[in-house]
């Protein structure tokens, strides 16, 4: 999923925005969804696409560890789901005299106790 946000450590990061990629793998029992083959009894990936794209549209943070970590958070909340893996990139990050192509974080979380 690619959205334009307003994330960065940088104040013209979060004035002028930049390109962000997310990922995810989401963790979830397909037992029964993979034999009723009706979408109520699996996670609704439409809804988890808008869900992210309205935090990192419409948020700002800092870090890409903390936008990761409250994608996973939403992500974690719906109750099908029991753990997620959340890579957030950061594309072209505008560092002085470099050509990263992007810069990324990985996180993995779970609904355990």
């Amino acid at each position: 999923m690619r959205f334009y946000g307003f994330h960065g450590n940088r104040p013209e990061e979060r004035t002028l925005g930049q390109q962000f990629e997310v990922n995810l793998s989401i963790e979830t029992d397909t037992h029964i969804s993979g034999i009723s083959d009706n979408i109520d009894d699996t996670v609704n990936y439409s809804d988890v696409f808008k869900a992210i794209q309205k935090i990192v549209v419409e948020e700002q943070y800092h870090l890409l560890e903390r936008l990761a970590e409250v994608i996973a958070d939403k992500v974690l909340s719906y109750k099908k789901v029991d753990g997620v893996e959340v890579e957030v990139s950061k594309l072209y990050p505008s560092i002085k005299d470099s050509q990263i192509k992007r810069a990324s974080i990985i996180i993995y979380r779970t609904n355990a106790p």
